[in-house]
Order: structure tokens, then C-alpha cells, then sequence
């Protein structure tokens, strides 16, 4: 996760049961943006559910840290999530039970 939002343009695509991984492997990464330590000029997430994460990412395009945010919520219904699933800027694709 960090080498994907260490890029100019990070896309980050999730889905799962709950978020908690994601809310997890997101925090570092952004403390870092925040802290001016990681500078990308774009971020595009899309996950199955609502998150804190969510409401950080588009704060980082308000602050002006990031010049280009989209947060996507996407509602998966009726497909059970028996497992995680992360692409990262289109290019790795990591899937966790």
C-alpha cells in the first residue's frame, strides 16, 4: 500500500466484508501526506463500504495537499465478501481471506 501512494496518481480499488484492513493500511499513508512527506498530485478510491477513510481522503484534497481527489462508494448487494480484495494503480492486485 505504501508504494502505491508513493505515485504521482494513486488509484486504490477495495472490497470486502468490512473495512477495517483497509482503514488500517490507509493511515500511515495518509499521516505521511499530511505531514507533507508523500506529495501525490491525485488520489481515486473505490470501496464497498462507508468509511473514516473516506472523509480523510476527500480532507486531503481540502486542504490542498492532494490537487485531485475522488472517493468512490460502491454497494456490492447480494455477493457475499468472503475475502479482501485491493487493486492499487491499476497494476497489483492482492486478495486475503
Amino acid at each position: 500500500m505504501e508504494k502505491a501512494v508513493e505515485q504521482a496518481a494513486v488509484r486504490i480499488d477495495f472490497a470486502g466484508l468490512t473495512c477495517e484492513t483497509f482503514l488500517g493500511a490507509l493511515e500511515e499513508p495518509i499521516d505521511r501526506i499530511r505531514r507533507g512527506r508523500l506529495t501525490p498530485q491525485s488520489i481515486n478510491s473505490a470501496c464497498c463500504c462507508r468509511t473514516s477513510i473516506s472523509r480523510s481522503i476527500r480532507e486531503l484534497g481540502e486542504l490542498g495537499l492532494v490537487p485531485k481527489v475522488e472517493v468512490e462508494t460502491r454497494l456490492v448487494a447480494g455477493l457475499p465478501m468472503m475475502f479482501k480484495l485491493y487493486a492499487l494503480n491499476d497494476e497489483e492486485i492482492s486478495r486475503s481471506r
